[in-house]
Formats: structure tokens, sequence, C-alpha cells
């Protein structure tokens, strides 16, 4: 831009007029124009909301320049960059070609060693759409993460770049696996939980939430998990023995949440405790998490960077 500006001056001084000239100047200012967004701050991607959860709208950079446009599974309840074992070796993965991807015009690079690929994926959902990668909390907490679930937008933005709008809440990030923590507070009492739009309902532990029942048994809804708190559909026994309950009220700093339902699980039939695993991926032992059937009700952000949430 300095040069272009010199010669817009040089026009002004010297009253040129000649219409030879204006063919150069519009070359120099096309040519200057794309620099100032040749390195976009941020970038927004429309997401489609299926099950509860979030599916954003990713554009995949071959190697050769072309784009691969797939939809990738948004979970911030996952540290690692998985993709269909197709992509992987599509974008040459394999050869260890970095991984690139736009999220709209901002370009997200990730080095091929964080990357693997799995035949869990692809996948299909509503209107038969193929999901081929899953974008994770690993990935996303360089930036300023914005989940705009009314208007279905995700946008990634480098530190700084946005003004964060909401009530804040202070968070805990594990930087091995950019899962976010954060306090919330039921009956009095307070306790860590994960933001986890990954998951389509809210899970919390079963020995926790019993304490809250023996003063509230109104709160129970019954025994076993249905609909979307049936999210993993698995023999094990966890969600069978699960109590559904509905919490009136659970604070979030100033901010409140109101009629929460929820999935209090223990471990499985071989005993083992899948809330304990989970809470080894955080920077707290935490109770379990917050899923898509609340976060779906409002605009998330997440300054990684500051470490806070809004």
């Amino acid at each position: 831009m300095p040069s272009c500006h010199r010669v817009v001056v040089g026009v002004r001084k010297l009253g040129v007029r000649s219409p030879e000239f204006f063919p150069s100047l519009f070359i120099c200012l096309a040519l200057c124009l794309p620099c100032a967004a040749a390195n976009p701050s941020s970038g927004t991607a429309p997401f489609i909301f299926d099950g509860n959860r979030i599916y954003a709208e990713l554009a995949f950079v071959r190697p050769d320049g072309t784009l691969h446009k797939s939809l990738a599974f948004v979970d911030l309840g996952s540290p690692s960059t998985i993709v269909s074992e197709a992509l992987f070796r599509e974008l040459q993965l394999d050869q260890k070609k970095p991984l690139t991807f736009n999220i709209g015009d901002m370009p997200i690079h990730v080095d091929s060693s964080a990357v693997t690929g799995d035949t869990w994926l692809p996948f299909s959902i509503a209107d038969n759409r193929r999901v081929e990668a899953l974008l994770p909390a690993g990935i996303m907490q360089k930036y300023q993460v914005v989940i705009d679930y009314a208007h279905r937008a995700l946008t990634l933005a480098q530190p700084g770049t946005l003004q964060p709008v909401g009530s804040p809440v202070p968070c805990r990030i594990n930087e091995k696996t950019g899962l976010v923590a954060i306090d919330v507070s039921v009956d009095g009492q307070t306790y860590p939980v994960t933001i986890d739009n990954g998951s389509a309902y809210t899970w919390l532990r079963k020995e926790t939430v019993e304490m809250w029942l023996a003063v509230h048994p109104d709160w129970q809804r019954g025994i076993g998990a249905v609909g979307m708190s049936n999210m993993r559909m698995a023999d094990d026994g966890i969600e069978a023995a699960g109590i559904l309950v509905r919490i009136p009220k659970i604070k979030l700093g100033s901010f409140e949440l109101r009629r929460v339902g929820l999935l209090a699980i223990g471990p499985s039939t071989s005993n083992w405790d899948f809330i304990d695993w989970y809470a080894q991926k955080n920077a707290v032992p935490v109770i379990g998490w917050l899923g898509g059937n609340v976060l779906q009700n409002f605009r998330v952000t997440i300054d990684y960077p500051n470490r806070k949430t809004y």
C-alpha cells in the first residue's frame, strides 16, 4: 500500500488527467489491495447442527492448491485431529505434507505428525452429508473461538482480534489437550466441569449427583439414558444405569442456566469409570461436562489466550 499511496499523491500534485494513466493506477491498486487480506486474522464457516452436535464446512487444501470441501465434526472434548483414511492419502499426509484447511478465508496449518487417519471416518449426517474430519480442541486452543448456535457459524480468530461479548467466566485449559474447564455452582457448592460441544448431552458423575438427589429427590426424572442422553449407545451398562436428572439452576459466575437436563453416570459393568478417564484430559479433575443440549441455547466464546469464556 505505501507505494500506491505515493502514486495517488503524485496525481493530485501534478494534476494528471491523461486517460492513459488510469489503467496503470488501477493495476497498482489491484495488486496492492489483496495484500491487506493475504493473511486474514479471522475466518468464519457455516455449520450444520445435527443431533446436538456441530459439523463445520471446511475447505481442505490439496498439495496442488485445489480444494476438497467437506464437513468436520467440531469437538471441544477431543485433543487430536482425525481425518478419514482416504482424505489422509489425498492430502498426502502419509508423505509428511502439512495439513492445511480454510475456515472461511483464514488458512489453518497443522503438522502432519499431529494428524491421524481413522476408519471411524467418514460417516453421514442429515441429507446424507459426509463428515470426513474431526476439528479438535487441540487445534482451536491457539485462537479465539466463537460458536454462534443461533446463526450456525463457527469463527476462529488470531489472539487479540475479537472483542468478546457476554458474561465472562474464567477457565482453565489443559495445554496438552486443549480441553476447557470452568467452575459451576449447584446448591451453593462449586464444581469443575468441561465445556464440551462435541457431546450431545450433559453428563456428570453419578456419585456427585446422588448427593444432590439426597436433598432434592424431585430432581430425578428416571433411570436409563433415552434420546440424546443415550449418545454412546454402548452395552457396558453406563447409560442403562444412568440417572436422568433436571437441575433447576446452575450458576456460571454471575450467569444462570435454568432447567438443565443431564445424565448422571457411574462405572461400567467391568468397573471402568468413564468420568475418571475423561477427567484425565482436563487441567483439573472435572465431574463431567456441559454438552450440546445446554450450549445450543447460547453464543459461546472461548478466548483461549486470555483463559476466559463468554
